[in-house]
């Protein structure tokens, strides 16, 4: 089950069913299933503590993804961690709305959960992303 939470303010996702059912596709995409999944809307100190915490990393960023699943596993859960705050700065930046910003870091984020990895300039993760994004707009 994918859950969306929010912590110190009102969750700020609009269609939230119909990016639940999006994200399943994805994930059924990849031959995996849904296991307990939990994205976790925050302020930027909050996900800043997170960071510091578990990844020794002393910046603020957009999302941080904890996997709980085995490699490999059928099943994928987890728990990811997104900054609102980056999110509205990060709109501004991309001239995109809140709202599909938020829809883009989310799907990255799911990403992550398959295994997809943005480190040592691997393009593949960006480029799923936009398709996805972009498959998801056209859907609304």
């Amino acid at each position: 089950m994918i859950s969306f939470y929010s912590i110190g303010f009102n969750n700020p996702l609009k269609k939230i069913r119909t990016l639940r059912c999006f994200l399943i596709g994805i994930l059924n995409e990849h031959s995996k299933k849904d296991g307990n999944i939990n994205i976790v809307f925050v302020d930027d100190e909050y996900l800043l503590k997170i960071n510091n915490e578990f990844l020794h990393h002393d910046y603020y960023t957009d999302t941080i993804t904890f996997p709980y699943h085995l490699k490999h596993s059928k099943v994928i859960e987890g728990d990811i961690f997104i900054s609102y705050d980056r999110i509205k700065e990060n709109a501004k930046l991309y001239k995109c709305s809140v709202q599909i910003e938020l829809i883009r870091v989310i799907i990255h984020s799911i990403l992550h959960l398959l295994e997809y990895q943005d480190k040592n300039g691997n393009n593949i993760i960006f480029k799923k992303q936009e398709k996805y994004l972009q498959d998801f707009l056209e859907q609304l």
